[in-house]
């Protein structure tokens, strides 16, 4: 997964997730939660179609 893409589309305005800014806390969520998806081998769909809603 390109993971710039990925957070380039959760701050983008319209995604309507976090605004335009995430904290590092954010990000160190989002990070685990990747991470753990791709050592599992789940499949990771488009960027916007991922929910990661850890704050």
């Amino acid at each position: 997964m390109n993971r710039s893409a990925f957070f380039a589309s959760v701050r983008a305005r319209a995604s309507g997730n976090f605004g335009t800014s995430l904290t590092q806390s954010q990000v160190d969520g989002r990070e685990a939660v990747l991470n753990k998806a791709e050592r599992r081998g789940t499949p990771l769909k488009p960027p916007q179609s991922i929910k990661l809603t850890s704050n």
